[in-house]
């Protein structure tokens, strides 16, 4: 038996040393792929009391997340639909006198109580954050949000519709605000007739994974904030 397993032993190690590199190989490829391929975001679609359309993210030439919204995914399920031959399972309606309340008898939850208790440590937790912030840790934290935004901003921003209040002559105070302040990507004209806002949203950019990890490093290390994190955490 002993011969057995000296014999198998080395077979065993060269397998589990195999077994070990491809799973480090997957993770570092893995890595690799979500610091330094791009990823996409696109938001397009119609606001008319309320959003419709659709919000896409791709890393590379996978899509991540794609949501759609409004009419645009009542009419993908339709045309779904209509490929399959199968009709859409209509809404299932609650039947009267039937609740979603708890049995008599049943036992209650136990995990909520633990789960309530994290939650109130996390946000203790940070509301110590917010409070340990003074003029100069604020400063460091918008100095960092703007460069953010440098790296997330859109590469196209579109917006081309109407606008209108509830008195014309606050649309007309707007109306000469936009033409004071020219913007290339807005296109809004005034409607005195109606309130609210009413166009077309197309939204696309990109950004890499390993530069908002190092500027978030960056950012967290700086003295300010790094004594506030550091007097949070005690």
């Amino acid at each position: 038996m002993v011969e057995l397993v000296s014999a198998a032993w080395p077979k065993i190690v060269f397998g589990g040393g195999c077994l070990l590199g491809l799973v480090a190989g997957l993770v570092l490829l893995l890595c690799f792929f979500v610091l330094f391929i791009p990823c996409r975001y696109m938001i397009k679609g119609e606001w008319q009391e309320g959003f419709r359309g659709s919000v896409k993210i791709a890393l590379g030439p996978f899509t991540v997340r794609r949501l759609e919204t409004g009419s645009e995914a009542d009419g993908d399920t339709a045309a779904t639909a209509a490929r399959t031959g199968k009709a859409a399972a209509p809404e299932k309606k609650a039947l009267p006198g039937k609740t979603g309340a708890p049995k008599k008898g049943a036992s209650p939850d136990k995990t909520a109580p633990s789960g309530k208790k994290a939650g109130a440590k996390e946000g203790r937790l940070w509301l110590k954050v917010l409070l340990r912030l003074d003029r100069e840790a604020w400063g460091a934290l918008l100095a960092l949000a703007g460069k953010f935004w440098a790296k997330l901003r859109p590469r196209v921003l579109r917006i081309r519709g109407s606008f209108g209040c509830a008195d014309p002559y606050h649309t007309g105070l707007l109306a000469a605000v936009a033409a004071a302040v020219p913007l290339p990507w807005v296109h809004l004209e005034p409607d005195f007739s109606q309130e609210g806002f009413c166009g077309k949203i197309f939204i696309e950019g990109r950004f890499f994974g390993v530069t908002l990890m190092a500027l978030l490093l960056k950012g967290l290390l700086t003295k300010p904030l790094r004594t506030v994190i550091r007097a949070a955490l005690k």
